[in-house]
């Protein structure tokens, strides 16, 4: 078995959507990706395939409306608070270059869902929440590991997801308002860097 913990930080590249001034950016702060799973087995000794899940929390985006509502908290009548979060899941294979070796370089690709959830919350009074799903198409990945002895490996590595959002659904005080798909479609991308640790390698 191959159980593969990270933790690394990610910036979002790209639009939301395909509407006017809907950057991902504006929607989404960077966000910190606090630990991303994997698990899965060597088929031979080079490739791995198995499954992967991680989570991303940051702040709110760039956009210009609520990034005003958020600011607007910032004093002692007002207690508004703004965050996003991600999630990434789907199956991955990686090719190992030197698996046998101290130090071990390798690149993967991967497909799976992916979901942005941004969300502006009024100390209880108030709550608004959007949440957009869709597919990530295509993961993209590599790194270095360094392995001081077997069964343990440490190093750094960098992903891109390239994902497109399919659906989204707002609501507010728990209403449903909005509930369907998103009719101008667009690809984005979140770029994640960091440090990963390998668990039976």
């Amino acid at each position: 078995m191959h159980f593969v913990p990270l933790t690394a930080f990610s910036v979002p590249l790209g639009n939301a959507s395909g509407a006017r001034r809907d950057s991902l950016g504006g929607r989404y702060g960077w966000q910190w990706v606090p630990i991303e799973l994997g698990l899965g087995a060597k088929v031979i000794e080079e490739l791995y395939i198995g499954a992967y899940l991680s989570l991303g929390v940051g702040y709110e985006g760039s956009d210009s409306r609520t990034a005003a509502r958020c600011e607007a908290g910032n004093d002692f009548e007002d207690d508004v608070s703004c965050s996003s979060t991600t999630v990434h899941a789907g199956i991955e294979a990686r090719y190992n270059f030197e698996p046998a070796e101290s130090l071990n370089g390798w690149f993967g690709y991967g497909f799976g869902m992916t979901s942005g959830n941004e969300s502006v919350s009024d100390s209880g009074r108030y709550r608004e929440s959007t949440t957009a799903r869709g597919l990530d198409v295509a993961r993209l990945s590599g790194g270095l590991d360094f392995r001081a002895k077997r069964g343990f490996g440490l190093g750094p590595y960098a992903i891109l997801s390239i994902g497109r959002y399919l659906h989204t659904r707002t609501e507010v005080r728990e209403d449903v308002t909005f509930s369907g798909d998103i009719d101008r479609k667009s690809f984005h991308a979140w770029l994640s860097l960091g440090l990963r640790m390998v668990v039976f390698p």
